[in-house]
């Protein structure tokens, strides 16, 4: 279904998570997404969201991305997908939001 959120309106993402995985350096979260003029959710129409470290050692983090800076993010946001880290592990997700 589709989110109907209106970029203007949101200049950040804020993830609240714990995790942990297998690698030997920092990952990061990617949040795919689509808008009322394009359909197809590729790396332009992502927003990434850096992890400090391969284990947060079960404590909480918050993520914070400007969405000011993605040319992309524009007109009405129609569709998102949120990818963990690219490794073998668990996350834990406390909320996602997008912030005024």
């Amino acid at each position: 279904k589709d989110i109907d959120l209106t970029a203007s309106e949101y200049t950040a993402l804020e993830v609240r998570c714990r995790y942990k995985y297998d690698s030997a350096y920092a990952d990061h979260i990617s949040v795919y997404f689509t808008t009322d003029s394009d359909g197809t959710m590729s790396e332009s129409m992502s927003i990434k969201l850096p992890l400090s470290s391969a284990d947060s050692e079960g404590e909480w983090e918050t993520l914070r991305a400007d969405l000011t800076g993605i040319p992309t993010w524009e007109g009405i946001i129609k569709q998102l997908r949120f990818d963990p880290f690219n490794a073998v592990g668990s996350m834990e997700i406390d909320y996602i939001r997008f912030m005024k």
